[in-house]
């Protein structure tokens, strides 16, 4: 991997992949790499932003959640449907709940 400009080692290699490289169709690229890549990626924003990339983990990982429970919940009302023998039908619902006045 050689570049053009900028500092680099006397041998004229580059540590990593270019942008160029990087934007290939699969040339030579490994999924091996990837774990390298992410690595790299999070080294650079924790540098960058320590707050702002501990602020987006914990949303990410709240979502995650979200996403879990609607997951949950959607399976369990696909279990027992409100409309079905047993379950809160339409009628059971009026019951229980009061008018909705406009």
């Amino acid at each position: 991997m050689y570049v053009l400009g900028g500092s680099r080692p006397s041998s004229g290699k580059r540590a990593g992949p270019t942008i160029y490289e990087l934007n290939a169709r699969g040339e030579g690229r490994s999924p091996r790499e990837i774990p390298r890549l992410v690595a790299a990626g999070l080294t650079i924003t924790w540098r960058a932003g320590r707050r702002e990339l501990i602020t987006m983990a914990v949303l990410e990982l709240l979502s995650g959640i979200g996403v879990a429970a609607e997951v949950v919940v959607g399976r369990a009302i696909r279990a027992d449907p409100p409309g079905r023998a047993g379950g809160v039908g339409a009628r059971g619902r009026a019951a229980q709940d009061p008018p909705l006045r406009l």
